[in-house]
């Protein structure tokens, strides 16, 4: 049985913040285990095509206050992807494209509703959606609509921004998102979509690790994480001559500590919450792992070999009408794996190399889609870009492809966390899944990171990266 000060369970960015914290500050006999055979836990940097390809964390959400900003900037290492937005094609399901001034009036109105809806919302007893829906409606009626535009049009772009939507903020559907707890997210000024000009956003584990960019500055992390470790047991509270943690790993492995920090997703803690802990956590806890929530959002990579379309065409927004969307079901009869299709909202560039673009996916689509085997996912994009744009295009063949998989991978189980309407009704909060358990001794034993932990900078890469120098910082006080 091993024995180290700190045991950290997961490397992702909060496990890797957490560690590289202690280690600066000199408590160096730390562990950290990852189930994974990487680093990075929803970070997840491929090869793929020429470069590389983000399959999770993919964009720096703002500047100011934003640590992953602090560490990347001065090193001129992150650039804008807002174009993909800006210059992004609304293609309706028939194959017309929507025109521009359409199409940018409709996107204006809705960013409008969300971004003016902090004040709105704050004490707003119902979902997202129903908000969202009902100034939509509000506001069509009342402003001036461009000319040739329909209803079925109104319909069918909403029904696309409810996607985008829910692929911003994890849900399968903005009626399941909570109006007042979508407020609580707080957004860092500046450039949103900020990216990383080479190397994926990978580049900020190696910031933390001081291996960029010097290596020879480096952190001694490497020989602390054992990899393959997947924690079957914690035991936090054992007798009165043993004031330390146990954590056991499903190899056989024990390892004793006098501290764990928690890393894992909140998707993981809802699977496995209930037979991981021993003790058995405290209601309060438990209450927090079931009502804050966590979804699934995909991406799919798809490579060509040449730019197909337009140089200054950033992306493909994909709008299904009814009757096109009731068509595509009946053909899927028998093949119902196929209607993961209907889920994906869109493709757009990669501002990284040629001939790539990236597919997104929500809800139980994205599930749906992690199902299917690579050949079906190729065959499956094939056939929607020759649906919507096949009319206009000579679309080649898709060489290859790369997706991510978070829901069904048992490390995740979903992308990131949000607050839905059963977070309310359970009145629970971040600081509740934040709380370290104490032992019967009253010392605090087991310490919880992760992006969900966070209160206002839940979802994100910056979030998690903070929630894990909390906790380095809440153990380091303790040990003056």
């Amino acid at each position: 049985m091993a024995s180290s000060q700190v045991v950290i369970i997961g490397a992702g960015p909060a496990g890797i913040a957490a560690a590289t914290r202690l280690l600066t500050r000199g408590v160096n006999n730390i562990v950290l285990l990852e189930a994974e055979n990487r680093i990075g836990g929803r970070i997840h940097t491929v090869p793929f095509g020429d470069g590389v390809v983000d399959l999770g964390a993919q964009f720096c959400h703002g500047e100011k206050g934003n640590v992953v900003f602090d560490m990347a900037h001065p090193l001129n290492l992150l650039e804008s992807s807002m174009t993909l937005y800006t210059n992004m094609r609304f293609v309706e399901s028939n194959g017309r494209e929507v025109d521009k001034d359409i199409g940018a009036w409709l996107l204006g109105m809705c960013l409008d509703i969300t971004d003016e809806a902090g004040k709105e919302l704050k004490n707003y007893a119902h979902s997202l959606g129903d908000f969202v829906v009902s100034e939509f409606q509000k506001r069509v009626k009342k402003e001036t609509a461009p000319a040739r535009l329909t209803e079925t049009l109104q319909t069918g772009f909403l029904d696309w921004f409810h996607r985008f939507e829910n692929s911003i903020d994890g849900s399968d559907s903005w009626f399941q998102t909570s109006g007042s707890g979508h407020t609580q997210y707080i957004e860092c000024d500046g450039d949103p979509v900020l990216v990383w000009k080479t190397g994926g956003y990978r580049r900020v584990l190696d910031l933390m690790m001081r291996k960029f960019p010097n290596e020879s500055l480096a952190l001694p992390l490497e020989s602390k994480i054992q990899f393959g470790k997947v924690v079957s047991k914690i035991i936090w509270d054992q007798n009165k001559e043993e004031s330390g943690v146990l954590v056991q790993c499903q190899d056989g492995s024990v390892y004793h500590t006098d501290r764990a920090i928690v890393t894992v997703s909140l998707g993981v803690l809802k699977d496995q919450a209930q037979n991981l802990f021993t003790p058995s956590l405290p209601q309060q806890k438990l209450n927090a792992i079931m009502g804050l929530s966590i979804g699934a959002v995909n991406k799919i990579f798809i490579k060509f070999s040449r730019n197909w379309w337009s140089d200054d065409t950033h992306g493909f927004s994909f709008i299904w009408n009814k009757d096109d969307a009731k068509k595509f079901q009946d053909k899927c009869k028998g093949n119902e794996k196929k209607l993961w299709l209907l889920e994906v909202f869109g493709f757009y560039k990669d501002l990284g190399q040629p001939g790539v673009l990236c597919g997104w996916i929500v809800g139980p689509g994205a599930r749906s889609m992690e199902t299917a085997s690579d050949q079906e996912v190729i065959e499956g994009c094939q056939e929607l870009l020759n649906l919507f744009l096949g009319q206009t295009y000579n679309i080649p063949k898709i060489k290859s492809v790369a997706r991510s998989k978070w829901f069904s991978n048992p490390n995740f189980r979903g992308s990131y966390s949000f607050r839905s309407m059963e977070t309310e009704q359970m009145n629970v909060k971040a600081r509740d899944l934040a709380e370290p358990l104490q032992n019967s001794k009253q010392k605090k034993v087991v310490h919880f990171a992760g992006e969900a932990t966070h209160e206002y900078f839940f979802s994100t890469v910056h979030g998690a990266i903070e929630t894990g120098w909390r906790e380095a910082d809440r153990i380091l006080e303790d040990l003056r």
